[in-house]
């Protein structure tokens, strides 16, 4: 960018060559909002010149002002579509306006100028992995950790884009099969798994091998819990079973069992059946583990400690993703987005005072922000301080309507406060989304107040229908193989 300020200044008329000194400055110094009336005159005064319409454009996007941004690198593209600073700053406009998918074409150019710029190819893998072209965004990841096999960024993407096709394969899968299918009962105990919910897992798996006892995954998956639970004779037993799978009639199986992960996806490339998706997931699945084993192998960094957070996420361990979210924090005090995501995991962990002074902060940069308005709003109303909390969730229900969530909120602050009347309209719009009856309660609570006590009487059979049904079942036993 500095080199294209330099040789126009070379070349520039002598009454030009003031302004393009001083833009040169400002860019070298970062500071784009006193650069950017230059720039325009200068665009002005040479309407044709591609290269300070590029500048112009760079000065909009480093404003802020990602539209304006996007129409001037068009058009410096329009003149010279090989200008790498104009392909490059027109993605990065188009990402920040939330189109991915149409960043990627001059990232594309971009990296074909500069074909070694490994941030280049890292922004244009993730634009892939954004727009759900995750094929695309794997090759371009796997290039990343084969250029440098030190890097924690490109294996933690790798791990995520490896895991998101699966997850698209899984959906196929379930979109062929009945819910009580093996292949179907598999998927439901691989999610039980990873919340760490052995025991449910364990009769599920055990549902699933009653009607395909082949199903190796289910096997190995049954071994592990036998382990973990103190039974290694049991686990050996179901072992044995997966060693001794005849891989003449199971190829597909024994490859998966043998960890050739590429091998299976190249067999079940072309097939659509159910088992070949399943297959193909758990495939996936095992890539994303490599990618992931990969990452625990290097230091320390942000990404592990975000990989981390995920896990414990899953497992509902509420309190360890706060703690691995300040472990990545002091790696990178001044990332946002960290901030943002310790912020909703410590209103989660219920650390509510944390939680409301975090999204206070975020809220000075991003006052309009539903989901910390929210936040803030949340963490105070489960402080016991429910007329502090309407402003906020008052501005997270105008700027997102459709959230049920917070418009719960809402209607759980005016029904402490005293507004019944105006507590309703938000308990009925969010009742939908109940799980436990609690919505259905306070709903019943505010049509007994209003005199509507028929719709009281209804609400109330609801909450104790989803409240008993809410209730935890009894932890099953785990068994001894049925062979």
């Amino acid at each position: 960018m500095l080199l294209v300020l330099v040789l126009l200044l070379a070349q520039a008329k002598a009454d030009l060559a003031p302004r393009l000194k001083r833009a040169q400055e400002y860019f070298d110094a970062g500071r784009f909002r006193e650069a950017l009336p230059l720039c325009a005159e200068l665009v002005k005064a040479n309407p044709g010149n591609a290269h300070l319409l590029a500048n112009l454009g760079i000065a909009e996007h480093m404003t802020g002002d990602h539209r304006a941004a996007e129409q001037s690198l068009r058009s410096a593209l329009k003149l010279d579509s090989n200008l790498y600073a104009a392909n490059l700053y027109l993605g990065l406009a188009e990402i920040s306006l939330g189109r991915p998918a149409t960043a990627i074409r001059p990232l594309e150019k971009a990296l074909e100028l500069q074909p070694t710029n490994a941030e280049l190819r890292q922004l244009l893998a993730g634009a892939f992995y954004d727009a759900g072209m995750y094929d695309r965004a794997c090759d371009e990841f796997r290039q990343l950790t084969w250029a440098d096999p030190s890097s924690a960024r490109a294996w933690y993407a790798l791990g995520r884009t490896w895991s998101a096709l699966a997850g698209v394969a899984y959906g196929q899968l379930l979109s062929l099969v009945t819910p009580d299918s093996a292949y179907a009962l598999a998927v439901q105990a691989d999610g039980l798994m990873r919340r760490q919910q052995f025991r449910r897992a364990f009769v599920i798996f055990r549902e699933a091998l009653g009607k395909d006892p082949d199903l190796v995954t289910a096997r190995a998956a049954l071994a592990g819990i036998y382990q973990s639970a103190g039974h290694p004779d049991w686990a050996a037993k179901e072992q044995q079973l997966v060693a001794t799978l005849d891989c003449s009639t199971h190829a597909i199986e024994c490859e998966l069992t043998a960890t050739h992960y590429e091998a299976v996806l190249e067999r079940t490339q072309v097939e659509r059946t159910p088992a070949a998706l399943f297959w193909r997931a758990q495939a996936y699945t095992g890539l994303a583990y490599q990618a992931f084993a990969k990452l625990e192998q290097l230091p320390a960094s942000v990404e592990l400690h975000r990989f981390r957070a995920g896990v414990h996420y899953e497992a509902g361990r509420r309190a360890q993703v706060v703690e691995e979210l300040r472990r990545a924090l002091d790696l990178a005090p001044q990332d946002r987005g960290l901030r943002r995501d310790l912020a909703m995991a410590l209103g989660a962990a219920s650390d509510y005072p944390a939680a409301y002074q975090l999204a206070l902060e975020l809220l000075r940069d991003d006052p309009g922000s539903p989901e910390l308005n929210a936040l803030a709003g949340d963490a105070l109303l489960n402080s016991q301080k429910p007329r502090e909390a309407l402003a906020f969730l008052k501005r997270s229900v105008a700027a997102d309507p459709h959230n049920l969530v917070t418009r719960a909120s809402l209607g759980r602050a005016y029904m402490q406060t005293g507004a019944v009347k105006l507590a309703l309209p938000h308990l009925e719009a969010a009742i939908a989304a109940d799980k436990d009856g609690s919505l259905h309660y306070q709903l019943a609570r505010a049509y007994n107040e209003t005199g509507q006590t028929e719709l009281a009487r209804e609400a109330m059979a609801k909450y104790q229908e989803l409240s008993a049904k809410a209730a935890r079942p009894a932890e099953p036993e785990i068994t001894a193989p049925e062979f």
